[in-house]
């Protein structure tokens, strides 16, 4: 059996066509410079409102005219609808400040 199929790809061509390539091969790494520090990914810039208190979060959002609700504090979680809303702000309070916020 392997030898028909070993037949069958020799008559097609087709190892050929697997193990040529139009472009160089790289040999070496390209970053074998010890000394050359690579970049990390860019940080998405910080939420404005992360580090008010949960009554500045909460004025600044209004202003805003944003929905916004608070879905933790302290380690609590509250009920929250599952409806998701891409303008609407979840806060998450510790130690009565904005830790965290996500959209939804």
């Amino acid at each position: 059996m392997t030898k028909i199929l070993l037949i069958l790809l020799a008559a097609t061509g087709l190892p050929s066509c697997i193990c040529s390539t139009s472009y160089p091969i790289a040999t070496t790494p390209l970053d074998t410079n010890p000394l050359v520090r690579h970049k990390s990914p860019p940080k998405p810039p910080a939420s404005p409102f992360i580090g008010l208190t949960e009554a500045e979060a909460g004025l600044q959002a209004d202003r805003q005219n944003v929905p916004h609700r608070v879905v933790s504090r302290d380690g609590e979680s509250f009920p929250m609808t599952m409806d998701y809303s891409e303008s609407r702000l979840n806060f998450t309070i510790a130690n009565g400040r904005v830790i965290q916020v996500t959209k939804g």
